[in-house]
């Protein structure tokens, strides 16, 4: 099924800066600071997508991507741990 789309108004600002209407801010979850991405249509049409933030690292895939890294601060701090 289509969706109609809502037509609002944005505000391009100096600096580049543009004011995303609140309702639309309210409905996509979009908070100060939030990251969009930005992109051009064939027919000139420019569409703003909010971008998902990447999952955060648990503790054991953190450690597991450090894995074989040499620190060699800790190195004579930790000798005799392992």
């Amino acid at each position: 099924m289509w969706e109609i789309p809502t037509v609002s108004e944005i505000v391009y600002m100096d600096r580049g800066r543009v004011t995303i209407p609140k309702a639309a801010r309210e409905r996509h979850g979009l908070a100060d600071n939030a990251r969009l991405e930005f992109f051009e249509t064939r027919s000139g049409a420019l569409v703003f997508k909010p971008l998902k933030a990447a999952p955060a690292l648990s503790l054991v895939a953190h450690l597991a991507s450090l894995r074989g890294l040499d620190i060699p601060e800790r190195a004579a701090h930790c000798q005799g741990r392992v």
